[in-house]
């Protein structure tokens, strides 16, 4: 939604996902692809900060590797976390 009202990433328009993309809720996976695939498509204007939530034991707690295991195995989560 912010992009469409501000527009694509670039010259002085700047994005900061500023951690905690894993808990939120049942789309956390795709939060979390649509932040990776914008830092691809614009790594000169797109960042990640990685927050707590971020960490195995917390995505353990609040759901994301429930999601990501039933969404697409427990392999899926081991080595989503090499990354």
């Amino acid at each position: 939604a912010a992009l469409g009202l501000l527009g694509d990433p670039g010259g002085n328009n700047m994005v900061l996902f500023n951690g905690d993309l894993a808990d939120r809720g049942e789309y956390g996976v795709e939060v979390i692809a649509v932040a990776c695939a914008l830092v691809l498509a614009f790594p000169e204007y797109v960042f990640i900060n990685r927050g707590n939530h971020e960490d195995v034991a917390l995505s353990v707690a609040y759901g994301l590797a429930a999601e990501v295991r039933h969404k697409y195995g427990n392999a899926a989560f081991r080595r989503g976390w090499r990354v």
